[in-house]
């Protein structure tokens, strides 16, 4: 096998598809993900909101009220925890490899400043984290799409041009 082939094999339907989202993944993945998260967190959040006005006794009515005034307030804050928590997740390895390095015990002032720092860096980075994961994924799937319809050369040659554009919008309009 060439070092350029894609191991996949698939139809030309499929092909044309996995390039299709690969590329509404490239120049929308952010924007999707916001819009799933936020909706996700919304809905579980209003569900537990219902479950729980049902099991206080407001009844069916009350309790759907309950979820119409927990999903849009939930929606809203979903992507703000969902960016905090994936910054927790990101800064907490590298915080105890930084605690063994320094020679910190974990419930010192120091160690404590340092995770609050890491998890705030984490945080204002993790829009373009995000962004570039999206990015990332859509260009694999553009290569895998193409290459399975086309040479593999030019499909490199199609996904070095797609990471092109998309580097140009992002630097012109941060989209």
């Amino acid at each position: 096998m060439h070092w350029l082939q894609t191991p996949v094999e698939m139809g030309v339907l499929t092909a044309l598809l996995t390039t299709l989202y690969g590329l509404i993944l490239l120049f929308a993945g952010r924007f999707i993900m916001k819009v799933v998260v936020s909706l996700g967190v919304g809905f579980l959040a209003g569900y537990l909101a219902y479950l729980t006005g049902l099991r206080l006794g407001f009844g069916v009515l009350g309790s759907l009220v309950v979820f119409l005034l927990v999903f849009p307030l939930a929606s809203l804050a979903g992507w703000y925890v969902f960016k905090l928590a994936l910054s927790l997740v990101a800064s907490t390895p590298i915080w105890l490899v930084s605690l063994k390095l320094l020679g910190f015990s974990r419930s010192e002032l120091p160690a404590i400043l340092l995770l609050v720092l890491l998890v705030v860096v984490f945080y204002m980075v993790s829009e373009t984290l995000v962004t570039i994961v999206a990015v990332i994924g859509g260009l694999v799937m553009i290569y895998t799409g193409v290459s399975s319809l086309v040479n593999p050369a030019v499909a490199l040659i199609v996904v070095l041009l797609a990471m092109v554009l998309r580097a140009y919008l992002y630097t012109v309009s941060k989209w």
